[in-house]
């Protein structure tokens, strides 16, 4: 897993640093979180894409991402997307909710939605 949104690390160090070493390394595919206002971040993702390294994307509602959200910017990068995964190490973090449940119970009513809304469907 990679986190090109933590500013504050190495991370920061993107076009010197970062993205030279996934090349040098023959890195293919990287895993990360994308929230929906992080333009930043995911012009990252796609400035790998050309360098033919897909992403899976992280999507998690401790961003406000919303399921019906995460569809639509899985669609904007649908060239880069390899999978979308939902909520991560929600089990270590009790005050992490959703729809006012925290884990496991947030975490299943979240990754429904997700599957639900990705494969275009309604719930019934």
């Amino acid at each position: 897993m990679v986190h090109l949104n933590y500013r504050d690390t190495d991370y920061r160090h993107y076009s010197d640093i970062i993205k030279p070493r996934l090349t040098e390394l023959g890195i293919h595919h990287i895993r990360d979180r994308v929230t929906p206002k992080d333009i930043e971040t995911q012009q990252k993702f796609k400035d790998l894409a050309r360098l033919n390294i897909k992403s899976t994307l992280i999507i998690d509602p401790r961003g406000r991402l919303t399921p019906a959200k995460a569809v639509d910017i899985a669609k904007v990068m649908a060239d880069l997307v390899e999978a979308i995964e939902g909520p991560n190490k929600w089990d270590i973090h009790p005050e992490f909710t959703y729809q006012g449940q925290t884990f496991p119970h947030g975490v299943r009513e979240f990754q429904a939605e997700l599957y639900t809304s990705i494969n275009g469907r309604t719930q019934s």
